[in-house]
């Protein structure tokens, strides 16, 4: 007698094979046995013919850190709530891993540290470069962090703090996760106007740290150059055929997530909550972002007029969610910096929980990069949840149930 009998469902495993009809048969949390199964016997017996039963999906690119410890179940989704109850007891990345797995979890979780995080431990959001105390302080995080699991390292270079840090530092660090057989995953420094630089300082770093890369969401911003994509892609291939192990993903929708404040200069939002939240509430502030915004300072800022942000999620004003930055602030009747620095301030000391979308690809370069053989397909959201304290939490399209959507929009349609 087993647990469980899937019957005649079209299987799909995984190892690149073609589909085959079959039954699984599970016993004890464990997949016993693939293929005919008269002779075992179940009390819990399912008939799947018509329907295709393939293993676990993987997200390669997600940022569910703080979500999967409040829910487990994998049914949450992105931001840090005061709601949620969160004990940040932890300072280290082993501490870390413990508390997540000791709530419990549905999932399997591959966990990377995070550059930024080691890089604000070790000197805070200073605009420099590390002194050498510093970058092996920081060495010393990595090799902690490799140690307790993490699978690898990711940089975000288009923000603070990962954009101060040059590529020596980050092949510095690259090399110790290579000792561990890690990966090096990145937000590259940028996507527009020097693209191919961007890729190939990954590259680089890759090749001098002994790492595999994984260039993460890869699709051109809409002002780089025309036809990109196609230099790009032959670049990293040719890398791979020199024998260079890389990867690309991207996540499957035009419009992408990002918090408010990305919108305004890093300064607003570094340090304390308390300091940010004086920042916001300060009307100088507003005055002094005014030149970074009009004169469109940040890769985000260049990606559109503000008819075209939309606000995805707030916690102080729900009703404007789906409503554009420029319709919010000419319903307020203030301009569009004082409507970002009201709308973040508003929601206390969860101003980075404030979301936006804008665009992120066009259909066509999201479609070239699905086609490529290296690319993976990653939600760049958080699981997302139908009940209970994150239910109204939104990222992104993506957030929830976005393979499902991915194979049909992008396979079956």
């Amino acid at each position: 007698m087993v647990d469980f009998i899937l019957r005649g469902g079209t299987i799909i495993d995984g190892s690149g094979r073609s589909c085959f009809s079959g039954d699984i048969v599970i016993d004890s949390g464990v997949i016993l046995h693939v293929g005919e199964s008269s002779r075992f016997q179940s009390e819990h017996i399912r008939n799947l013919q018509g329907k295709v039963v393939t293993p676990g999906f993987i997200d390669i690119h997600s940022h569910s850190d703080f979500p999967i410890y409040v829910d487990g179940l994998g049914q949450s989704a992105i931001g840090v709530n005061d709601d949620w109850g969160i004990d940040f007891n932890w300072t280290t990345f082993d501490e870390y891993l413990s508390e997540l797995l000791s709530v419990g979890q549905s999932m399997n979780v591959a966990p990377l540290v995070a550059h930024g995080a080691i890089r604000v431990a070790a000197m805070g959001y200073e605009p420099r470069l590390p002194s050498k105390t510093e970058l092996e302080n920081m060495g010393s995080m990595v090799d902690a962090a490799m140690s307790a699991g993490a699978l690898g390292l990711s940089t975000g270079l288009e923000y603070s703090p990962g954009r101060h840090a040059d590529t020596d530092e980050l092949i510095y660090l690259s090399k110790i996760v290579g000792r561990f057989g890690g990966i090096y995953a990145s937000h590259i420094r940028e996507r527009g106007d020097d693209f191919e630089g961007a890729v190939n300082e990954a590259l680089n770093i890759g090749l001098k740290g002994d790492v595999q890369v994984q260039l993460s969401h890869l699709a051109p911003r809409p002002y780089a150059p025309a036809n990109i994509l196609d230099k790009i892609l032959a670049n990293i291939h040719k890398a791979t055929l020199d024998g260079q192990s890389v990867g690309i993903d991207t996540f499957p929708d035009p419009w992408g997530p990002a918090h408010l404040l990305d919108l305004v200069p890093s300064w607003v939002y570094e340090g304390s909550e308390d300091e940010v939240l004086t920042r916001l509430k300060d009307p100088d502030t507003a005055e002094k972002c005014y030149e970074y915004v009009y004169n469109k300072g940040n890769f985000l800022l260049r990606l559109s007029g503000f008819d075209q942000f939309y606000l995805s999620y707030s916690r102080s004003y729900p009703e404007f969610m789906s409503m554009s930055l420029d319709s919010i602030s000419k319903d307020w009747g203030i301009d569009i910096v004082q409507t970002i620095l009201k709308l973040a301030a508003a929601d206390g000391k969860d101003f980075g929980s404030v979301l936006i979308r804008h665009i992120f690809s066009t259909e066509d370069d999201l479609d070239q990069l699905l086609k490529d053989p290296l690319c993976s397909v990653g939600s760049d959201g958080a699981v997302a949840s139908k009940e209970g304290l994150l239910k109204e939490l939104k990222m992104n399209r993506s957030s929830f149930g976005y393979v499902p959507r991915t194979i049909k929009e992008y396979s079956i349609k």
